[in-house]
């Protein structure tokens, strides 16, 4: 495989960061923000529980120390595209939660939801330890700074105006449908992401890294 060029980086840096875009909605529409927290009170958890499925999230973290050899080994891009699109398809399973409350009860809708965060965030920290060397290796020096200031201010907005929507969504409805369609349209957003970032070039395995480089 032939290194990237510079231009051929910044030619498609446009596709980070609409693709972090995206990921924004993703993120404030399923398991980050206070659309999940209400998502969790609606079904009927209590603090303790709710506080306990949030802790998966940065405790799954740990897993870096044994998946990064892994991900250098199999390519950045590569792990970050399956692992992104897993953690989309775990998410599916949230939709039905508002079934398994109805059938079971509150106590089989925790574990129901329990399972769905705990798979989410392995898949998360597993695409997450890929995206931070690879985002390293696809931005150039000379345009980090100016790449980093562009992709705040798009992602604030791409914040601002879900936030926006989220509000609206549940201030004009009172069952927990409402959630549902949240939900829905944050897998939109993460199908939309993974297609982004195909696009977005280098991420090879770092053994093909080294083979390009000269000696």
């Amino acid at each position: 495989m032939s290194e990237v060029t510079n231009l051929e980086k910044i030619r498609r840096l446009p596709w980070q960061v609409v693709g972090n875009a995206f990921n924004i909605a993703y993120c404030l529409t399923t398991f980050f923000g206070s659309v999940f927290i209400l998502f969790l009170s609606e079904i009927g958890l209590d603090k303790a529980r709710i506080g306990l499925l949030l802790s998966f999230l940065p405790f799954c973290g740990l897993t870096a120390i044994f998946t990064a050899p892994f991900i250098e080994r199999f390519g950045f891009k590569r792990i970050f595209l399956w692992f992104y699109g897993l953690r989309n398809f775990f998410t599916i399973f949230l939709v039905f939660t508002p079934f398994i409350l109805s059938k079971f009860g509150t106590e089989a809708a925790f574990y129901w939801v329990a399972g769905v965060v705990l798979l989410f965030a392995l898949c998360r920290a597993i695409a997450e330890t890929a995206i931070f060397p690879w985002s390293k290796e696809i931005v150039p020096d000379s345009m980090r700074g100016k790449f980093a200031a562009i992709n705040t201010i798009v992602s604030m907005l791409a914040s601002i105006l879900v936030v926006a929507v989220a509000g609206y969504v549940i201030g004009h409805s009172a069952n927990l449908g409402r959630f549902i369609i949240l939900i829905i349209f944050g897998i939109v957003g993460g199908m939309l992401t993974l297609w982004c970032f195909s696009f977005v070039p280098g991420g090879a395995p770092v053994s093909d890294q080294k083979k390009t480089r000269p000696a």
